[in-house]
């Protein structure tokens, strides 16, 4: 699936196989590959949140006691829908959408 979105029209987001969050205007042109963890079981995922910092409570993912929201979806993050960003601790749900919003709002990722 290739999304892009009007905001942004220089960014598009490519989820499945192979899948990469690409930006490019005029003067730069710049790729992140996403590497997929649908795949992973739930117990390592665990332990790569608890890694970067959160904890898990069942299925839930934590920061301070707290259910960590994805903050373009409005969505609870959990061990089932989460993506992490690459080089990052920052976790969203696994979804174009979302991605997309993070990206419009930090143009400076590159």
């Amino acid at each position: 699936m290739v999304t892009k979105f009007p905001k942004t029209p220089c960014l598009t987001v490519h989820l499945g196989e192979g899948s990469y969050i690409r930006r490019s205007d005029r003067k730069t042109s710049m790729s992140v590959e996403i590497v997929s963890i649908k795949d992973m079981p739930l117990e390592a995922r665990a332990e790569l949140v608890r890694q970067l910092g959160y904890t898990v409570d069942g299925q839930r993912v934590l920061r301070d006691g707290e259910p960590v929201m994805d903050p373009y979806l409005d969505l609870e993050v959990t061990l089932a829908n989460m993506a992490v960003l690459p080089g990052s601790s920052i976790l969203l749900v696994d979804n174009a959408v979302s991605f997309a919003g993070y990206f419009e709002e930090h143009e400076d990722w590159g």
